[in-house]
């Protein structure tokens, strides 16, 4: 729980107001994707938001492990351990995707906007990990 308000529509921004928004979307990059094009970690050091389409996690041995859809975030562990990042993105149709960078976000001073965006950060890992933890349990 959190004491902020949802202001925007994607994950990452949501509790930013318009002036905060528009300085983190200007220091970020938009990319376009094919169906199949691959995002790697590896490659990149920046969190993913999903604009349009949808992406696919695919872990190290190949295992489907989620998806992102529009208005979600990820790659956001990798600002805290770049190694849990063991894993690909691959976008299951034509997608659009924006890069924040993690020099951004680290690069934030204002106590405010760290605040909101760490509340942001908190709410997706838990969600990710709610997810994970009661995979199957609703199929019975």
């Amino acid at each position: 729980m959190n004491i902020f308000v949802r202001r925007q529509e994607n994950d990452l921004f949501k509790y930013l107001d318009d002036k905060a928004l528009n300085k983190l979307l200007e220091a970020s990059e938009h990319r376009n994707l094919k169906a199949g094009e691959i995002v790697s970690p590896q490659d990149i050091a920046a969190i993913v938001i999903v604009l349009t389409g949808e992406l696919t996690r695919y872990s190290s041995s190949g295992r489907q492990s989620g998806r992102i859809f529009p208005g979600e975030i990820d790659l956001e562990a990798g600002l805290f351990d770049q190694e849990a990042l063991n894993y690909q993105l691959k976008a299951s149709s034509p997608s659009e995707i924006l890069l924040c960078p993690y020099a951004v976000i680290e690069g934030i001073t204002e106590p405010e906007i760290q605040a909101q965006i760490q509340a942001a950060f908190n709410d997706s890992l838990c969600l990710k990990i709610a997810r994970l933890t009661h995979r199957n349990h609703d199929e019975s």
